[in-house]
């Protein structure tokens, strides 16, 4: 697999089984979203890294956000941006 950050959605068939990860907002994402797509929650990220208790430095907090995601490590994450 091609380690390229960034990849076209024409190439997601070829990568095999992926873990997809869409940033966008709620409404485009409940809108329209690809089948198995999960919604990081990125305004309560943003929040909880501003916050002391849950800040970058508190590694475990950020595993188990990640986690909770479906990223395990053994399947790939891609990270959608779609246009919002």
């Amino acid at each position: 697999m091609s380690r390229d950050p960034v990849i076209e959605p024409a190439a997601l068939p070829s990568l095999g089984a992926v873990r997809l990860l869409d940033v966008r907002a709620v409404a485009p994402f409940a809108s329209d979203h690809p089948a198995r797509a999960v919604r990081i929650p990125i305004e309560v990220w943003e929040e909880a890294a501003r916050a002391k208790q849950t800040a970058f430095e508190n590694v475990h907090y950020w595993e188990r956000a990640i986690a909770d995601l479906g990223v395990d490590g053994h399947v790939p994450a891609v990270v959608m941006t779609m246009g919002e």
